[in-house]
């Protein structure tokens, strides 16, 4: 039986009113998933300690559009009592060293899957002070201070100037509307070393806030408690809370990011915490905050890998969001794929039926995208095989960068651009261009390509149409190291095994009568960390007929060819298809 509980807020006190009765079913963990891979995952459970990836074990929010040095760590999340979910994570990419960030994100959404977003970065924040002097704010969490009316973030705070000697737990209050923290940060509690990781609860049951935090150096997790979360008036600032617990943790490995919440019997409190040197996540459970019970070790594999997160409770309602909010992402993706596949001889009969429901998954919706792209992969290696990729010249050129790494299939020296500004927040827009002439008929412009993430508008244009290439990282999408098309989960991808954003695009052009054509490969990024875009062997593929006409390019009298590869330099032959030598049509 499902039990309607009064929201206390799992992760921390607030006052609910409006979601006073909500009914809860499930658990939702959201967490990052590795060192090489610092983005926000979600992953479900019916009862808080076994979990399934959600979004089919892909990313809900990626670090390159919401932070300033491209890694989200260690996201703690909220839900409000006005129907807001607030998520704080710490901003760092850890392969820039462990003392590199120098804030936090603030993100808040009313679905769990449209994340509005704003950084603090205390070199500027607090520009004149000894904040400024920052070097690193560690895993910040949210929690309501009912004394204050407030909600307040707290973090380990270390500076590289002496006046912050060793992580210590700092606090702000936040703005109304979860943007900017208030004033400078305020001295909250360390245990004598350095302390991190401090996860704050509170128990109607005894009134008071108990704090578990990591003893970072000696390790282990340890708890104080408090009955209010701020010294009172005219008290020393730390001096309310109590003397430390022994270590609570049921294992002598190495852990960290304890996180601490309640199963849905409302007495229940379960403590989980990283044992990030072994390979699983250890759950303990207790009905009074001060003694533990091993209950089981969940292992981190496969599509499952958290680390340092956060779990609260859901409703099927919140569930039903974040699929809907997805369906109708890939349900617009499909629909603008129609009109290509419809080109190009695809039969769309199940696609159009699947997007007139109102209850087509996102699976379902994924699955058939998967099948329209399989089945534009064929028709181009079909039915377009007259190659009139010879017809390209050079291009010219608006403010890109080449970069000749990363290719598409692992070896290749096919051409091969990069562009790409920096890593700071800025923006910037590219474009290359080149005009052919094409005789009647119908055509589809071929090309391989990836951008860093969705804040990357990367397109291919001609005659008024276009076609964006896709992200990196869609699993089931991509190129396999033979060039083709792969549309598996699992498979011998590009670039090592890791290219599955790599993603062939189709651009279909009809002509009644030869006239020019001019093509654009471009790309636009506003305040994106990530900037960069990959594009590679651009082609022109014409359809077959009964006979196939002869098309040279050079001399008139079609005895000598100039050819061009992607990067608009001279080549002795075109990248593939065919070309002309003395006005014969030779196969590559």
């Amino acid at each position: 039986m499902k039990k309607k509980l009064t929201l206390l807020l799992w992760m921390g006190l607030t006052v609910v009113t409006t979601l006073a009765q909500e009914t809860f079913t499930k658990y939702l963990f959201v967490y990052f998933p590795s060192n090489s891979d610092e983005n926000i995952y979600y992953a479900l459970s019916d009862n808080g300690f076994d979990y399934t990836p959600m979004n089919n074990g892909q990313r809900v929010l990626a670090a390159d559009t919401v932070t300033l040095k491209g890694g989200l760590r260690d996201p703690h999340i909220l839900r409000t009592d006005d129907g807001w979910f607030y998520m704080v994570a710490t901003d760092m990419r850890s392969s820039d060293g462990w003392s590199s960030n120098r804030g936090m994100v603030l993100m808040k959404s009313r679905d769990l899957v449209n994340w509005q977003h704003s950084t603090v970065n205390f070199p500027t924040k607090y520009a004149g002070t000894h904040f400024a002097n920052v070097t690193r704010v560690w895993a910040p969490e949210t929690i309501y201070d009912p004394e204050a009316g407030k909600y307040m973030v707290y973090y380990s705070l270390l500076t590289n100037d002496g006046t912050i000697a060793y992580d210590k737990v700092f606090y702000n209050y936040v703005n109304d509307d979860f943007t900017d923290l208030e004033g400078e940060p305020t001295y909250m509690y360390d245990r004598g070393s350095a302390t991190i990781d401090m996860d704050i609860v509170f128990n109607p049951k005894d009134g008071l806030y108990h704090g578990f935090y990591k003893n970072e150096g000696s390790g282990g997790i340890c708890k104080v408690t408090a009955s209010r979360l701020t010294a009172a008036e005219g008290e020393e600032p730390g001096s309310q809370w109590s003397k430390p617990s022994s270590t609570l943790q049921q294992t002598s490995v190495a852990v960290e990011g304890a996180g601490v919440f309640q199963l849905l019997d409302g007495e229940t409190w379960v403590l989980m915490y990283d044992c990030y040197t072994s390979g699983y996540y250890q759950f303990c459970t207790s009905t009074d905050l001060e003694h533990f019970t091993f209950k089981q070790n969940t292992y981190t594999s496969g599509a499952f890998t958290p680390r340092h997160g956060t779990v609260i409770p859901v409703t099927d309602a919140d569930i039903a969001r974040i699929e809907q909010v997805k369906a109708r992402k890939v349900a617009d993706l499909l629909r603008a794929e129609l009109h290509t596949a419809e080109f190009m001889g695809v039969d769309v009969t199940e696609a159009e039926a699947l997007l007139q429901r109102d209850d087509a998954t996102a699976d379902e919706l994924e699955a058939a995208m998967q099948a329209l792209n399989l089945a534009e992969s064929v028709a181009a290696d079909v039915r377009f095989t007259d190659d009139q990729t010879a017809l390209l010249g050079n291009w010219k050129q608006n403010n890109y960068a080449p970069n000749s790494g990363q290719h598409y299939d692992g070896t290749s020296t096919s051409s091969y651009w990069e562009q790409r500004t920096g890593w700071g927040n800025t923006s910037w827009s590219m474009s290359l261009t080149q005009t052919v002439t094409l005789p009647a008929g119908n055509y589809v412009l071929k090309c391989a390509g990836r951008s860093a993430s969705e804040a990357v508008v990367a397109t291919m244009a001609a005659d008024g149409a276009s076609v964006r290439f896709p992200t990196k990282g869609d699993v089931g999408y991509g190129i396999d190291t033979d060039g083709k098309a792969n549309f598996s989960a699992s498979g011998r991808y590009a670039n090592g095994g890791k290219g599955r954003g790599w993603e062939w695009r189709y651009l279909p052009l009809s002509l009644d009568e030869p006239r020019d054509i001019t093509i654009t490969l471009s790309a636009a990024v506003t305040n994106s960390i990530h900037q960069w875009v990959s594009m590679t062997s651009l082609s022109i593929l014409r359809e077959k007929t009964d006979g196939v006409e002869t098309i040279s390019r050079g001399d008139t009298d079609g005895t000598s060819q100039t050819f061009y590869d992607l990067s608009g330099r001279k080549a002795a032959e075109p990248q593939h298809g065919i070309y002309v030598r003395k006005g014969r049509k030779v196969v590559r």
